[in-house]
């Protein structure tokens, strides 16, 4: 038996509370479920258990969210409960595979907003409650291996933070020297463009290209930009060099590193950018992938940034930060171990979008219903 019926008839749709932002923490024991993916913050108390489904009012209108804690539902937060007739678990999942849909209702400029009345009228097609266990099962069956790989790199993340922290400090190390960053690299700031000039001729580091990555090669840089021959002479890109972000809304985000691991041939990079090309034969490229982010490495950056309306970075800055020097046999072999918990998150990383993938095509089958 399927039937099609209004959001209304099958469940119970009520708004959060509002909660002043003076009451929000970052180490709080429940998160704060408002209008966007991820929780706006976390706070002391609670007004919904877990185990609930939640779309987004606002922001990310239309969002459809499993809570599986006690949370606090904000004001942009629809909380969705629904009839004894309907299995939590099966209208999440079709709640899930029509997301797109439920987005398009969101109306508005600027930020659109999701309207209770538009949600309450959407149709969904009901199967009968055996069927929907049984549907509900096996998509489980792909949702919780999604979320214990989840769990597997976010903990595979820490320990690499963990040790790439510990084996960069060199506590107790005697074969390290201090060197200033101006005693290593030459400073310039990247190519200043018009969007015009986008979109074709040479390849160009983008900023977005080094605040995601912390190494790049021809599968990350892909953007391009007419320039000449002269410019190109000026402002290049060679293996070893190493960005650094020197803009942000924040100073906590500037100054992120990531370095050229490979020959791109004709290569620059953006304005909002600087290069720190080596001036001595004392690091391996592969060694300043993992340095420059470092707890303390990333510390003193964000000291030597400047903040007025938006933060920024200089090269002079830059080269008045001192950093440990170890032997080459020392950075290959601290290279080689952090390599190990990159490869790790990497393949987990391949695994989750696998999971992922197999998850949509079933969720697709089972909840299409001719």
């Amino acid at each position: 038996m399927v039937e099609r019926k209004q959001l209304r008839e099958v469940c119970f749709i009520h708004v959060g509370e509002q909660l002043n932002r003076d009451t929000l923490t970052v180490d709080g024991m429940y998160p704060v479920i408002n209008g966007g993916k991820t929780p706006s913050g976390y706070t002391g108390k609670y007004n919904e258990k877990g185990e609930t489904i939640t779309i987004a009012q606002g922001g990310a209108a239309g969002f459809v969210n499993w809570i599986d804690r006690d949370f606090w539902a904000g004001a942009h937060c629809y909380v969705i409960e629904p009839t004894e007739c309907v299995n939590k678990r099966y209208l999440f999942h079709l709640l899930k595979e029509n997301e797109r849909q439920i987005q398009k209702k969101a109306q508005g400029a600027g930020i659109p907003g999701l309207r209770k009345t538009d949600l309450l009228s959407y149709n969904l097609v009901i199967t009968s409650k055996s069927e929907q266990d049984r549907i509900a099962s096996t998509l489980d069956t792909f949702s919780y291996s999604i979320e214990n790989l989840k769990e597997q790199i976010k903990q595979r993340r820490v320990q690499s933070e963990y040790y790439r922290n510990e084996l960069l400090s060199f506590k107790g190390s005697e074969n390290v020297t201090m060197r200033s960053m101006g005693e290593l690299f030459d400073f310039k700031n990247g190519l200043n463009k018009g969007k015009e000039f986008f979109g074709k001729g040479k390849l160009i580091i983008m900023f977005s290209d080094v605040f995601n990555s912390n190494s790049l090669d021809s599968i990350k840089v892909s953007s391009r930009v007419d320039i000449s021959d002269d410019e190109l002479k000026r402002i290049d890109a060679r293996v070893g060099d190493v960005f650094f972000t020197r803009t942000s809304e924040t100073k906590e985000d500037v100054g992120y590193a990531s370095v050229l691991l490979e020959d791109l041939g004709e290569c620059t990079f953006a304005g909002f950018l600087i290069r720190a090309r080596p001036r001595t034969n004392l690091l391996i490229p592969a060694f300043c992938k993992y340095c420059f982010s470092t707890k303390k490495m990333r510390n003193s950056i964000v000291e030597k940034s400047s903040f007025t309306t938006r933060a920024s970075l200089t090269g002079p800055g830059l080269s008045k930060i001192t950093m440990p020097i170890p032997s080459i046999e020392e950075q290959s072999h601290i290279v080689s171990i952090l390599d190990t918990f990159e490869a790790s998150i990497q393949n987990l990383e391949a695994q989750l979008k696998l999971r992922e993938k197999q998850y949509e095509y079933y969720r697709n089958k089972l909840l299409t219903f001719e």
